[in-house]
């Protein structure tokens, strides 16, 4: 506002990084709202359930869980769309974006392989260091890429729980808000190829909680 004008609202929409958020917050005090929004929900969750002798399927079989979970949650496009050129396109732009523009490295295609160490483990704990060392970085620079992922609403760092009845966890859990991404990223190509996949486990686990984040995220937006 300036003088004693009418106040006038700006939306900035996208993924601002971390740094500008806190300056406007630390600027605008009680006048800044920050809102994240949710992805597109995926139709097959609603009716597959994850027990321990495995996955039970209502409505949807395995094979149409499978699907889904390659696909993730693009948008359908005309009832059709390709994931794989979807993700080819979109990685060759946000690595240009966020590595090139952003981080300033001249290093795009390790920004990349470390996108790919990421999508290994997702759903499983997370450990910067051994992330680093796989990818022949530091820690200090697997933890700033890390956080401009995080700002661009690619990845979550789900901090542990601790409570009285189990052991204590040190490292939080790693989410990709999309689990297609994660699978194209870990290179498997058919459900075959994902049913035998030791991360097979950890991205059904990633695929449920970044739902349920979803679904907060949501329920938060229609109150």
């Amino acid at each position: 506002a300036s003088g004693n004008g009418p106040e006038h609202s700006v939306i900035l929409s996208g993924t601002p990084n971390r740094h500008l958020i806190n300056r406007l917050a630390e600027r605008l005090g009680e006048r800044f709202c920050e809102m994240e929004l949710a992805l597109c929900p995926n139709p097959a969750l609603s009716s597959v359930l994850i027990q321990k002798s495995g996955i039970q399927t209502g409505a949807a079989s395995l094979s149409d869980f499978l699907t889904h979970l390659m696909s993730g949650r693009l948008p359908s496009m005309a009832g059709a769309r390709n994931a794989s050129n979807f993700w080819s396109d979109w990685l060759t732009a946000f690595i240009d974006e966020i590595a090139g523009k952003i981080l300033k490295t001249s290093h795009p295609r390790l920004f990349f392989q470390f996108m790919k160490e990421l999508a290994s483990i997702a759903g499983e704990e997370l450990n910067f260091s051994q992330i680093a060392k796989s990818c022949g970085i530091s820690s200090v620079t697997a933890r700033t890429w890390f956080d401009a992922l995080e700002d661009a609403c690619v990845v979550k760092q789900i901090q542990p729980i601790q409570t009285s009845s189990r052991r204590p966890v040190k490292r939080s859990k790693l989410l990709f808000m999309d689990t297609g991404l994660a699978i194209y990223l870990s290179t498997l190509l058919s459900k075959e190829q994902l049913l035998a996949s030791p991360s097979f486990k950890g991205l059904v686990f990633n695929e449920f909680a970044s739902s349920l984040l979803d679904q907060n995220m949501t329920s938060r937006q229609l109150l």
